[in-house]
């Protein structure tokens, strides 16, 4: 074996874990913030902060003010979290659009955020940036549509030699408050399917459709579900996780406090994925005494049972955000 025919074959087992592992089944590449992660990332049902700009674009058109978030995990950011990256760093911001009178709801709202990850798995080393633009609308009373265009620049690093690789997709979500206790969403990422490939080794993107319901039966209780990869697009690949189930679930202790819970890729048949994780939230009407900013501080702890070898079974997340 030739060092040309030696450098493919391990561009195949890291392109094999990489994206098969981490990008294909998870259409954003990586999830963020800390309260989607404590709710086991059934997120795609709530989408009612400023979380939505990259969990399903259309809950942020039920915005009214700018909101700003930014969230890290606390240890071991190099090392990889196989078959869903959790990001390292995770910003968004939303903002509502105003044409003439402020008083009235808002035309649309747009968001913007950038994630990214970071993995070694000797001897390949695997980066993730992901950038991109969102816009949210009401297209009725209680429904709202949104789209999200995002930029992707992947990175792959074997044996000192590197190559990088960069793709542009959209996403599609509607989000749909059926009554005071339920609302309903679907989101579909990676619309145009772009392709990838790493030193002669070609894959894609799948198109993942991901339905989802939030149910709050009193006023102070959440239970989230997200169906993961309904259509079954990864049945046939490397990693599968299709009809793949996550939960979550939130509770309101006081006003200013919540407790979560929740549980990733429940059944998933790929057992490093599945993780279970817990979380606070704490929320303050001021900041440093500047009316009307309001803060909060969320925590979200993962835990994964099977990680996989050489990798934390354990991951912290702290998130801050800004309402104004």
């Amino acid at each position: 074996m030739n060092q040309s025919d030696w450098k493919r074959m391990l561009a195949a087992g890291a392109v094999w874990a990489a994206v098969n592992g981490a990008i294909i089944p998870c259409g954003t590449a990586a999830e963020g913030g800390a309260r989607p992660l404590a709710l086991g990332g059934a997120y795609v049902g709530v989408a009612e902060d400023v979380h939505a700009v990259t969990w399903n674009p259309a809950g942020i058109a039920v915005l009214e003010n700018t909101e700003l978030t930014y969230s890290g995990t606390l240890t071991k950011r190099e090392q990889p979290v196989l078959n869903d990256f959790v990001s390292d760093d995770y910003a968004a911001v939303a903002h509502p659009l105003y044409f003439g009178d402020r008083r009235g709801e808002p035309w649309a709202v747009m968001g913007l955020f950038f994630l990214n990850s970071r993995g070694e798995t000797p001897p390949s080393e695997v980066q993730v940036y992901q950038a991109g633009f969102s816009l949210g609308k009401k297209i009725a009373e209680n429904i709202s549509a949104g789209i999200s265009v995002v930029f992707y620049r992947f990175g792959l690093d074997i044996q000192n030699a590197s190559e990088s690789e960069d793709v542009i997709t959209a996403n599609l979500g509607l989000l749909w408050d059926v009554s005071d206790w339920m609302s309903v969403g679907i989101v579909v990422e990676n619309i145009t399917e772009p392709n990838l490939e790493f030193f002669g080794v070609e894959n894609k993107m799948v198109r993942n459709v991901k339905p989802g319901v939030a149910l709050y039966p009193v006023d102070n209780l959440m239970i989230t579900c997200d169906i993961y990869d309904a259509l079954g697009a990864t049945k046939d690949k490397s990693a599968d996780f299709s009809q793949d189930i996550r939960v979550g679930c939130e509770y309101y202790l006081a006003k200013f406090l919540a407790v979560r819970g929740g549980a990733h890729h429940l059944f998933s048949a790929v057992d490093q994925s599945v993780y279970y994780s817990a979380g606070i939230g704490l929320q303050r009407a001021e900041f440093f005494r500047m009316y009307p900013i309001t803060y909060y501080l969320d925590y979200a702890f993962l835990y994964w049972p099977d990680a996989a070898a050489g990798t934390e079974e354990t991951v912290h997340n702290l998130s801050l955000s800004f309402k104004f």
